[in-house]
């Protein structure tokens, strides 16, 4: 999971510079994947994160709880 700056990056690059993913990739190091999500998404609140993390939206959610808490 990507912190809240870099997601803001990365929104920045992409909609207000118009950077493509590709560049953006080769500037953060961040695989497509992780690019493509985090531009897809349209909420970016701490609070998803955070209701993520309890939840099973996210495919690895149960590894991580079992290691954080």
């Amino acid at each position: 999971m990507l912190s809240m700056d870099n997601i803001k990056y990365i929104k920045r690059l992409y909609e207000s510079e118009g950077i493509s993913i590709r560049e953006i990739m080769r500037r953060t190091g961040y695989h497509y994947e992780t690019v493509k999500k985090y531009l897809d998404m349209e909420e970016f609140s701490y609070q998803y994160f955070i209701s993520c993390f309890f939840t099973n939206c996210h495919p690895l959610s149960k590894q991580y709880r079992a290691i954080f808490l």
